[in-house]
């Protein structure tokens, strides 16, 4: 189960899948990794785009990298 509010991706406005590489906040919202990463990337915001929690994306994003280094 998603915990956005209408399991759509905030970002990007699109529906959530249970295929599509997603990633959870602390505050407990989930987006695209794909969609998280470009507003990382490009716009530098580390903060939720759903409730705004500072850094919220940034740890989620920091978190999934982490998993995958994991040998």
């Amino acid at each position: 189960m998603f915990s956005s509010v209408n399991d759509e991706c905030s970002i990007c406005e699109n529906p959530l899948n249970e295929i599509d590489d997603l990633i959870t906040t602390n505050c407990n919202h989930t987006f695209h990794r794909a969609c998280a990463q470009e507003r990382f990337d490009k716009k530098k915001r580390t903060d939720c785009h759903f409730c705004h929690k500072e850094s919220a994306l940034g740890d989620a994003l920091g978190e999934k990298s982490k998993g995958e280094n994991v040998s």
